[in-house]
Order: structure tokens, then sequence, then C-alpha cells
């Protein structure tokens, strides 16, 4: 069976060792440390992450869910890497390999602290805007909605 116009463009970006126990990296576009490529489909140009695309090719289709790396390697496309996941899988995956810090505490690059966190709820309380919380913090506006819903930094009270 011909491969696909997408899956000989996903291969030619494919280089090293294929074996199996080996990563397989990918050596076209990064992002986040992740590959990409775009394919034109039925006249329409799409936008694939590599991994998921390796995922599928060899595995089937993941429908609604995460493509994760047992290998910790975001631009291996190597399938025996690849495993189905969810969202909580993913962020339960890199807390117990240590790639993330929970809650945010010991990111030496976040923007608010525990104090910060609880004035922004004084703030809304006062019932400043979410938009004048965010310029005064140099967050995001989304981040000040997540707080004041509890979806992030609900650790604080």
């Amino acid at each position: 069976m011909r491969p696909t116009p997408a899956e000989e463009k996903f291969w030619s970006y494919v280089k090293g060792d294929l074996a199996l126990d080996k990563c397989w990296e990918w050596t076209g576009d990064l992002r986040k440390g992740y590959g990409f490529f775009k394919h034109t489909v039925n006249g329409v140009q799409k936008k694939f992450s590599a991994h998921r695309f390796s995922f599928e090719l060899h595995n089937g289709p993941l429908e609604r869910k995460w493509c994760l790396h047992s290998c910790d390697n975001p631009c291996c496309v190597n399938p025996s890497h690849l495993f189905k996941g969810t969202a909580k899988e993913n962020t339960l995956d890199s807390l117990s390999k240590g790639r993330r810090t929970q809650n945010g505490i010991n990111n030496k690059s976040r923007k608010l602290s525990p104090e910060k966190v609880r004035a922004i709820r004084v703030y809304a309380y006062n019932r400043w805007t979410q938009e004048k919380i965010a310029k005064h913090f140099c967050v995001s506006h989304s981040l000040i909605g997540q707080i004041l819903r509890g979806t992030e930094w609900a650790h604080v009270r």
C-alpha cells in the first residue's frame, strides 16, 4: 500500500536509529520541544502534531484522548514510546517524574505568590474588575478568572 502524502512528509522529518527502544527524533518544526508539520488535505492546509500523527498512524485514532510520552522526550515520535491518556493522567505523570511542580510554588518564573493571590481575592471582593486586577498584577484576565473560580491557586485560602 502506497503511503499518503502526509505520511511521506511525516517520514521525511524522522531521523536516526528506528529501533523500537530508541527515540525517533523529529527534525521538523518544533514548538516547546514538540514536533509539528503542515500538510494540505483536500485543498485545506492542516497542522499536525508529529507525535500524535505517529501514534494514530501506527495504532489508530486517539479520539478525544491525549498522546503521552513514556520517554519524556517531546520530540520523540516512536509509537512504542507513546500512549493514550487524559489531561489529568498527563499532569499526574509529569508530577510523578518531577517535570512539574505542584501548585506552582517552586516555579521560579511565576508572577504570583500566595500573598498576591489573597490580595487578588480581596480586590475582587471590593468590586475591582478582573481586567483592573489583571493589569495591576501583570497577569492575564483569564488567570484572574481562574483564581476567582478556584480552578487555579485553590490551595491558597
